[in-house]
């Protein structure tokens, strides 16, 4: 029931229906103990009723190997779920995964050969097609592709060192998980490499300033020094 109350993809209205029937494999006196818990941030539930039908037509879509078609949402200015595009997006289905707090579909988009993630609670109008998915040169796992995706940027895995306060380690842990390597470099410094995807590491590391230091790819500690000189409330 907690989990239910905290999963940010289920509607208000689902995620009470879902509370109620599992409640119903409680008896009265254990219900009482329960009736306390509530949605704490109703407003950070989507507004998107679909969601379980999409998570049903994905599965089977997944299952028959075949595409699917959607529209994709995302929020306009007077705060409605709105398609981000008239064209609908047509995607080869691969998985779904709960990550970020958010359910997550894997796939390809047709004709592309790089692996996105979409959120499950801003597809829309999803319909299954008769098409088979198209056929790549290469494999990959959705589990890998999900272990190595930060804030669901998916892309070729690289090595990430960077510096930070030890006072934030718990936090790079969180995000990054127990497979990273530590060396302390000071008192109150430490440096801390680990294999992901980069681009999200980037808006990360811009949260976290001025406790963390990426140190390389080169590449991408210039992008992150180029956000903040592009900021104007900066003086860099």
């Amino acid at each position: 029931m907690d989990a239910v109350y905290s999963f940010r993809f289920l509607p208000p209205k689902h995620t009470e229906d879902l509370v109620e029937k599992l409640q119903q494999v409680l008896s009265v006196y254990e219900r009482k103990r329960f009736k306390h818990l509530t949605i704490t941030r109703p407003g950070l539930k989507t507004l998107n009723r679909q969601v379980l039908w999409n998570i049903e037509q994905l599965d089977e879509a997944i299952s028959k190997k075949v595409k699917v078609r959607f529209s994709y949402l995302h929020y306009d200015l007077d705060k409605k779920l709105v398609p981000r595009r008239e064209e609908k997006y047509t995607v080869n289905p691969y998985g779904m995964v709960i990550n970020n707090e958010n359910y997550y579909l894997i796939c390809v988009k047709e004709n592309k050969d790089n692996i996105s993630m979409y959120r499950i609670d801003r597809i829309s109008g999803i319909e299954i097609t008769d098409c088979a998915l198209d056929s790549w040169d290469f494999e990959f796992s959705p589990k890998v592709v999900t272990e190595h995706a930060v804030y669901a940027y998916t892309g070729k895995p690289e090595l990430i060192t960077m510096i930070c306060r030890r006072s934030i380690l718990d936090h790079v842990i969180d995000k990054f998980g127990l497979d990273i390597h530590i060396r302390n470099i000071g008192s109150e410094k430490l440096e801390i490499s680990f294999t992901v995807s980069p681009d999200g590491v980037k808006f990360w590391a811009l949260q976290y300033l001025p406790h963390v230091e990426v140190v390389s790819p080169q590449w991408l500690r210039d992008e992150i020094i180029e956000c903040l000189k592009s900021n104007p409330y900066l003086k860099i």
